[in-house]
């Protein structure tokens, strides 16, 4: 009997399943689903079949799955909180008569508070005292309370006139107690005397006892305490009760700060929650800066982008004497250019960059000053990189950020010829352009191996490359090309508006003339004569097509309307179709009446005829839905089916072999007769092979199955369930 809980969600061990051929082999491969899954609860004594199914292998209601690492046969099965909203008995089956034996195992399911306290241990039984000794408990006068009434002490009745006990004591260690109390307190030297119990019994209670006769004259009460020693003991409680009910001055906030943080917190780290348990956590973690970044840190914390981005020394990055040089050209610009009327002044951006486009943009092109500004430029470019070439597509094969396929370039350029030279990479998607050093060139692949590695793979097809001659190792540093190019902007000294506005005044005009005369005198001209010339060509070829597409459509027209006049082609055509549609006769829209078609004895020859026609007609025929003899014009009568009217001579010599295949071969449709009907052949053979072949036995009933092997196709009853000797059909 294995214990499972009410109305819950559970996963129990099922098995072992054995092998049906020996009974002993463990079966740890079963096909689940082939398995028959059967529930019956003995729900308020009614035997009631709650489950009878199949398994399932994963994400069903009743997974059955083989425990992992078992080699016994045992499997995993869930069962669901509905499977289980039962009390009492239960009985689980789970069958498959084709491969294993059966498998049952008796449940019983319990309340849950009932589970949980003799399973779990979690909760306790729930008891209610109903009598005592055959009679009802009292009612409590406090719920939950049990209400208790002594009645008799030592065999006497106990008093119910008074709500308190009275207590006789009869012995004290087997003597009378009268006796013994006396002997404790009187007739010692060290206790108190008989005078002096008679002195104290003849006081009321609560009077003050004076007098040192109403201690007596033993040593008992004396020598218990002095004077003094009674005075302190009183000045002490004094104290204390006066503490007790007035509680003096509290404490002030800084003592209870001090107390709460001088005290330790092992004596409070272990309440789950507290103030003590969460600084004790974060005093065992450690070091925070000793932790590695990124680590393990994830995306949106402090910890990851640090790590990330905060990856080199500060000291790497610019030094303070190129930020000076920068900051100095700066300056030296702002003094060149002139300063914005309202930059600084509290105006927006964009006022000053109108500001400035207002003071700049009438400055003409006055070639002198262009030509030094060139220049400036070319001597600037120079002193950095003396060619490019390239600007070409990305190729496809094997870019990464150490590799580019410089597609284009093997053919001119030879092993590491192209080593030390500095590429530029334009990323399409971003619109950034890159730059590096080729270390390694290989003509045959075109692949060109960088470094430093771009921090983009490039795409083929998409972005450029650029490769500039410019040598690595020509002895031109990074530093000295900057320092060169800045000495060359510095060096330029650029005109001032007023003296572009005197250079370009005579220049304006002339300018504007020249270009006007040069438009329509030569340009426009020129340009309209070979507009002009095209058209006259295009619309000649245009005419021409459309005449030869026109004489074509004609023809085709002219021709038409011959095929279309009183015995033209068309025409007769026609004419020969209507002969024959006039022959036909319509008793029903749509549907042409059947025709009698007449012919003399071998009119139709092999020659006449399409050579499939016997096959076309014998198709046709038993395709129709109406292919008896009668419809066929054919009667079969008794005397044709007389005995020896067919002979031999009639049929095919191998027509028994045939028949006798065809009736062997041909698979039969399942089928059974009722209980008490005369069988077909077929339901007879099907009876007998299914009742030897696929039955379960249960009690006295045998269900014998289909060829599913799960729908039952009728039963059989035993005359006794364990020595049966005869059956008989039931359905």
């Amino acid at each position: 009997m294995r214990y499972v809980r009410s109305n819950t969600a559970t996963r129990l061990t099922v098995g072992p399943f054995y092998d049906k051929t020996d009974g002993v082999t463990p079966e740890t491969a079963l096909t689940v689903t082939s398995c028959k899954l059967t529930l019956m609860v003995d729900d308020g004594g009614v035997p009631t079949l709650v489950l009878d199914t199949n398994p399932t292998a994963s994400g069903g209601n009743n997974d059955m799955v083989h425990v992992t690492g078992d080699d016994a046969g045992f499997y995993d099965l869930e069962l669901t909180a509905s499977n289980l909203n039962y009390l009492g008995r239960a009985m689980l089956a789970i069958t498959d008569a084709a491969t294993h034996c059966p498998v049952f195992h008796e449940l019983m399911i319990l309340p849950a508070v009932v589970y949980d306290a003799l399973v779990l241990g979690t909760d306790n039984l729930d008891v209610n005292v109903a009598q005592w000794l055959g009679t009802a408990a009292a009612t409590p006068t406090v719920a939950g309370v049990p209400e208790v009434d002594i009645t008799h002490i030592a065999g006497a009745a106990v008093s119910t006139s008074s709500a308190q006990l009275g207590v006789n004591v009869v012995q004290i260690e087997g003597s009378d107690a009268t006796n013994q109390i006396r002997d404790s307190v009187v007739d010692d030297a060290t206790r108190i005397d008989a005078s002096a119990l008679n002195t104290l019994s003849g006081h009321d209670p609560g009077e003050t006892i004076m007098g040192a006769t109403d201690l007596g004259t033993g040593a008992g009460l004396t020598s218990l305490a002095s004077q003094a020693s009674v005075n302190t003991i009183d000045d002490f409680l004094d104290t204390e009760i006066a503490t007790l009910i007035g509680y003096g001055a509290p404490p002030s906030a800084a003592a209870i700060a001090d107390q709460v943080w001088e005290e330790a917190l092992s004596d409070h780290s272990g309440t789950a929650g507290s103030t003590a348990e969460q600084l004790a956590a974060a005093g065992a973690a450690g070091d925070p800066w000793a932790t590695a970044l990124p680590g393990a840190y994830g995306a949106g914390t402090a910890g990851k982008i640090v790590g990330d981005n905060l990856n080199a020394t500060v000291s790497s990055r610019a030094t303070q004497a190129s930020v000076d040089t920068i900051d100095n050209l700066v300056d030296d610009l702002e003094t060149r250019i002139g300063t914005p009327s309202d930059l600084g002044g509290g105006a927006t951006v964009a006022a000053n960059l109108a500001d400035i486009e207002a003071q700049t943009d009438d400055i003409p092109a006055v070639s002198g000053q262009i030509d030094a500004a060139t220049t400036l430029i070319t001597s600037v470019w120079e002193a950095v990189v003396l060619t490019d070439f390239g600007n070409d597509p990305i190729g496809a094969v094997g870019n990464d950020t150490t590799h580019v396929h410089l597609v284009g370039l093997g053919a001119e350029w030879a092993n590491d010829t192209i080593n030390g030279y500095m590429l530029l990479l334009v990323d399409d998607s971003s619109g950034w352009t890159y730059a590096t050093w080729v270390t390694d060139w290989d003509a045959s692949s075109e692949l060109a191996t960088v470094s430093p590695a771009l921090p983009v793979t490039p795409e083929g097809g998409v972005d450029l490359w650029r490769l500039l001659t410019r040598r690595r190792d020509s002895g031109l540093t990074s530093a000295e090309a900057q320092s060169a190019a800045a000495a060359a902007i510095v060096a330029y000294d650029p005109p001032t508006k007023a003296e572009l506005d005197a250079a370009v005044a005579p220049l304006a005009l002339e300018a504007t003339a020249q270009s006007i005369l040069t438009d329509t005198g030569t340009d426009i001209p020129a340009t309209l004569a070979t507009i002009a010339g095209y058209l006259d060509t295009e619309i000649a070829a245009i005419l021409a097509a459309v005449d030869t597409e026109v004489a074509a459509i004609l023809a085709d027209t002219n021709e038409l309307q011959t095929d279309w006049a009183n015995g033209g082609r068309l025409d007769l055509l026609l004419d020969a179709i209507k002969a024959k549609t006039d022959s036909l006769t319509f008793s029903t829209a749509g549907q042409v009446d059947a025709q009698v078609i007449s012919a003399a004895a071998n009119s139709l020859t092999a020659a006449a005829a399409a050579a499939d026609l016997g096959t076309e007609l014998a198709t046709a025929v038993w395709a129709s839905a109406t292919r008896t003899l009668s419809s066929l014009g054919f009667t079969l009568g008794a005397a044709d089916l007389a005995a020896d009217t067919i002979t031999a001579a009639k049929v095919a010599a191998d027509v028994g072999a045939e028949i006798a295949a065809a009736v062997l071969t041909t698979a039969m449709t399942e089928s059974y007769n009722a209980d008490g009907s005369p069988p077909t052949l077929a339901q007879a053979l099907f009876v007998t092979m299914q009742r030897l072949t696929e039955f379960a036995i249960a009690g006295t009933t045998i269900t014998v199955k289909k060829l599913d092997g799960t729908t039952t196709a009728y039963t059989l009853t035993l005359d006794d369930d364990t020595s049966p000797t005869s059956s008989t059909r039931a359905t």
